[in-house]
Protein backbone atom coordinates (compact mmCIF):
# COMPACT_ATOMS: atom_id res chain seq x y z
CA UNK A 1 0.00 0.00 0.00
CA UNK A 2 2.58 2.55 0.91
CA UNK A 3 4.91 1.67 -2.10
CA UNK A 4 1.32 1.86 -4.30
CA UNK A 5 0.58 5.56 -2.49
CA UNK A 6 4.29 6.52 -3.16
CA UNK A 7 4.15 5.83 -6.98
CA UNK A 8 0.89 7.87 -7.00
CA UNK A 9 2.87 10.75 -5.77
CA UNK A 10 2.21 14.44 -6.20
CA UNK A 11 3.93 17.54 -5.79
CA UNK A 12 3.14 21.64 -6.62
CA UNK A 13 4.75 21.59 -9.76
CA UNK A 14 6.04 25.48 -7.79
CA UNK A 15 8.35 23.27 -5.42
CA UNK A 16 10.22 22.28 -8.39
CA UNK A 17 9.95 25.13 -10.44
CA UNK A 18 11.57 27.30 -7.02
CA UNK A 19 14.71 24.37 -6.49
CA UNK A 20 15.21 24.66 -10.06
CA UNK A 21 15.31 28.45 -10.24
CA UNK A 22 17.56 28.47 -7.29
CA UNK A 23 20.32 25.91 -8.70
CA UNK A 24 20.37 27.79 -12.19
CA UNK A 25 20.81 31.26 -10.63
CA UNK A 26 23.75 29.81 -7.85
CA UNK A 27 25.36 27.74 -10.99
CA UNK A 28 25.07 30.66 -12.83
CA UNK A 29 26.77 33.17 -10.16
CA UNK A 30 29.68 30.53 -9.70
CA UNK A 31 30.88 30.27 -13.14
CA UNK A 32 32.10 33.89 -12.68
CA UNK A 33 34.42 32.49 -9.50
CA UNK A 34 36.87 31.13 -12.87
CA UNK A 35 37.35 34.87 -13.82
CA UNK A 36 40.84 35.08 -11.24
CA UNK A 37 42.40 38.31 -10.79
CA UNK A 38 45.87 38.50 -12.69
CA UNK A 39 48.52 38.22 -9.93
CA UNK A 40 50.45 40.83 -11.28
CA UNK A 41 52.27 43.53 -8.47
CA UNK A 42 50.36 46.92 -7.84
CA UNK A 43 52.59 48.44 -9.66
CA UNK A 44 52.69 46.89 -12.93
CA UNK A 45 52.36 48.65 -16.10
CA UNK A 46 49.19 48.39 -18.30
CA UNK A 47 51.28 46.84 -20.84
CA UNK A 48 51.22 43.67 -18.54
CA UNK A 49 48.14 43.71 -17.20
CA UNK A 50 46.76 43.62 -20.52
CA UNK A 51 48.93 40.95 -21.58
CA UNK A 52 47.87 38.76 -18.26
CA UNK A 53 43.99 39.99 -19.19
CA UNK A 54 44.32 38.59 -22.92
CA UNK A 55 45.33 35.53 -21.25
CA UNK A 56 41.71 35.14 -19.95
CA UNK A 57 39.99 35.74 -23.47
CA UNK A 58 39.25 31.20 -23.53
CA UNK A 59 38.27 31.89 -19.87
CA UNK A 60 35.60 34.93 -20.98
CA UNK A 61 34.65 33.00 -23.86
CA UNK A 62 34.07 29.66 -21.96
CA UNK A 63 31.64 31.79 -19.22
CA UNK A 64 30.19 33.98 -21.65
CA UNK A 65 29.01 30.70 -23.86
CA UNK A 66 27.57 28.56 -20.45
CA UNK A 67 26.42 31.70 -18.83
CA UNK A 68 23.71 32.27 -21.92
CA UNK A 69 23.25 28.60 -22.59
CA UNK A 70 22.11 28.56 -18.74
CA UNK A 71 19.94 31.14 -19.06
CA UNK A 72 18.46 29.50 -22.19
CA UNK A 73 17.88 26.56 -19.85
CA UNK A 74 16.66 28.42 -17.22
CA UNK A 75 13.65 30.28 -19.89
CA UNK A 76 12.63 27.03 -21.34
CA UNK A 77 12.53 25.16 -18.10
CA UNK A 78 9.86 28.01 -17.01
CA UNK A 79 8.31 27.92 -20.36
CA UNK A 80 7.82 24.26 -20.60
CA UNK A 81 6.52 23.97 -16.88
CA UNK A 82 4.04 27.11 -17.19
CA UNK A 83 2.07 24.33 -19.23
CA UNK A 84 2.19 21.50 -16.59
CA UNK A 85 -0.49 20.95 -14.70
CA UNK A 86 1.70 19.23 -11.44
CA UNK A 87 4.57 17.20 -10.89
CA UNK A 88 4.50 13.23 -10.42
CA UNK A 89 7.27 11.32 -8.99
CA UNK A 90 9.12 10.85 -12.73
CA UNK A 91 8.68 14.44 -12.96
CA UNK A 92 10.36 14.93 -9.91
CA UNK A 93 13.27 12.81 -10.17
CA UNK A 94 13.84 13.89 -14.06
CA UNK A 95 13.90 17.87 -13.17
CA UNK A 96 16.50 15.72 -10.38
CA UNK A 97 18.66 15.07 -13.26
CA UNK A 98 18.48 17.69 -15.24
CA UNK A 99 19.49 20.41 -11.89
CA UNK A 100 22.49 17.20 -11.85
CA UNK A 101 23.58 18.47 -15.02
CA UNK A 102 23.38 21.88 -14.58
CA UNK A 103 25.36 22.02 -11.51
CA UNK A 104 28.05 20.63 -13.25
CA UNK A 105 28.88 23.55 -15.50
CA UNK A 106 31.11 25.43 -13.75
CA UNK A 107 33.07 22.46 -13.91
CA UNK A 108 32.93 21.68 -17.12
CA UNK A 109 33.40 25.36 -18.10
CA UNK A 110 36.10 25.77 -16.15
CA UNK A 111 37.69 22.57 -18.43
CA UNK A 112 36.88 24.56 -21.41
CA UNK A 113 38.25 27.92 -20.34
CA UNK A 114 41.51 26.37 -19.21
CA UNK A 115 41.71 23.90 -22.22
CA UNK A 116 39.99 25.34 -24.72
CA UNK A 117 40.94 23.70 -27.91
CA UNK A 118 41.34 20.16 -25.72
CA UNK A 119 39.55 17.65 -27.24
CA UNK A 120 38.89 15.51 -23.80
CA UNK A 121 37.51 18.98 -22.23
CA UNK A 122 35.47 19.92 -25.18
CA UNK A 123 34.07 16.36 -24.97
CA UNK A 124 33.28 16.40 -21.04
CA UNK A 125 31.78 20.22 -21.79
CA UNK A 126 29.03 18.96 -24.67
CA UNK A 127 28.57 16.20 -22.68
CA UNK A 128 27.48 18.05 -19.75
CA UNK A 129 25.08 20.62 -22.10
CA UNK A 130 23.92 17.68 -23.72
CA UNK A 131 23.08 15.54 -20.29
CA UNK A 132 21.19 18.94 -18.98
CA UNK A 133 19.55 19.37 -22.71
CA UNK A 134 18.32 15.61 -22.71
CA UNK A 135 16.78 15.65 -18.91
CA UNK A 136 14.99 19.03 -20.06
CA UNK A 137 13.80 17.68 -23.39
CA UNK A 138 12.29 14.25 -21.19
CA UNK A 139 10.46 16.32 -18.79
CA UNK A 140 8.92 18.11 -21.50
CA UNK A 141 8.27 14.38 -23.35
CA UNK A 142 7.20 12.64 -20.34
CA UNK A 143 4.84 15.15 -18.84
CA UNK A 144 2.64 15.20 -22.79
CA UNK A 145 2.89 11.60 -22.94
CA UNK A 146 1.53 11.08 -19.28
CA UNK A 147 -1.29 13.51 -19.37
CA UNK A 148 0.08 15.74 -17.26
CA UNK A 149 -0.38 19.14 -19.28
CA UNK A 150 -2.70 21.94 -19.72
CA UNK A 151 -4.38 22.65 -23.06
CA UNK A 152 -1.19 23.36 -25.27
CA UNK A 153 -1.58 25.33 -28.36
CA UNK A 154 -0.56 22.77 -31.18
CA UNK A 155 2.29 25.54 -32.36
CA UNK A 156 3.39 26.02 -29.05
CA UNK A 157 3.75 22.09 -28.69
CA UNK A 158 5.52 21.77 -31.73
CA UNK A 159 7.61 24.89 -30.92
CA UNK A 160 8.97 23.80 -27.60
CA UNK A 161 9.67 20.16 -28.82
CA UNK A 162 11.38 21.38 -31.82
CA UNK A 163 13.45 23.47 -29.57
CA UNK A 164 14.22 20.96 -26.66
CA UNK A 165 15.44 18.46 -29.21
CA UNK A 166 17.64 21.22 -31.02
CA UNK A 167 19.08 21.80 -28.24
CA UNK A 168 20.25 18.19 -27.56
CA UNK A 169 20.96 17.51 -30.83
CA UNK A 170 23.54 20.25 -31.15
CA UNK A 171 25.12 19.62 -27.99
CA UNK A 172 25.28 16.08 -29.11
CA UNK A 173 26.79 17.17 -32.20
CA UNK A 174 29.02 19.49 -30.88
CA UNK A 175 30.63 16.25 -28.54
CA UNK A 176 31.41 13.88 -31.46
CA UNK A 177 32.68 16.45 -33.93
CA UNK A 178 35.24 17.65 -31.39
CA UNK A 179 38.02 14.58 -30.63
CA UNK A 180 38.36 15.27 -34.82
CA UNK A 181 37.74 18.76 -35.09
CA UNK A 182 37.85 20.76 -31.90
CA UNK A 183 37.64 23.93 -33.88
CA UNK A 184 34.73 23.37 -35.81
CA UNK A 185 32.57 21.68 -32.44
CA UNK A 186 31.16 25.08 -31.58
CA UNK A 187 30.45 25.73 -35.20
CA UNK A 188 28.68 22.07 -35.80
CA UNK A 189 26.25 22.97 -32.95
CA UNK A 190 25.10 26.41 -34.07
CA UNK A 191 24.66 24.42 -37.58
CA UNK A 192 22.13 21.74 -35.90
CA UNK A 193 20.52 24.91 -33.76
CA UNK A 194 19.88 27.27 -36.97
CA UNK A 195 18.91 24.07 -38.62
CA UNK A 196 16.24 22.61 -36.16
CA UNK A 197 15.27 26.66 -36.15
CA UNK A 198 14.58 26.61 -40.18
CA UNK A 199 12.74 23.00 -39.67
CA UNK A 200 10.91 24.23 -37.13
CA UNK A 201 9.57 27.41 -38.89
CA UNK A 202 8.68 24.90 -42.52
CA UNK A 203 6.66 22.96 -40.10
CA UNK A 204 4.83 26.36 -38.25
CA UNK A 205 4.17 27.46 -42.11
CA UNK A 206 3.01 23.82 -43.15
CA UNK A 207 0.43 23.65 -40.55
CA UNK A 208 -0.60 27.15 -41.06
CA UNK A 209 -1.21 26.38 -44.59
CA UNK A 210 -3.02 22.85 -43.08
CA UNK A 211 -5.24 24.57 -41.21
CA UNK A 212 -6.36 27.24 -43.89
CA UNK A 213 -7.17 24.42 -46.40
CA UNK A 214 -9.35 22.81 -43.66
CA UNK A 215 -10.88 26.04 -42.35
CA UNK A 216 -14.44 26.15 -44.09
CA UNK A 217 -15.25 28.19 -46.53
CA UNK A 218 -17.59 31.41 -46.20
CA UNK A 219 -21.15 30.60 -46.98
CA UNK A 220 -22.34 32.67 -49.80
CA UNK A 221 -25.16 35.16 -48.95
CA UNK A 222 -27.75 35.82 -50.99
CA UNK A 223 -29.18 39.00 -52.77
CA UNK A 224 -33.30 40.45 -52.08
Amino acid sequence: MALSSLHKFRVAKHRVEFLADGVIAIVMTLLVLELKIPELPRTASAAELLHEVAHLGPVFFAFFITFMLAGSYWFLHNLTMEHVMHADQKVAFINVGFMLAVSLFPFSAGLLGHFLMNQVAQCIYFANQCLAASFLALNWNYAKSAGLLAPVAPDVERRLTSRLGSLAAGSLAAALVAPFAPRQSFWAMMFVLMLGRARGRRAEKRAAAAAVLRAPAPAATSGD
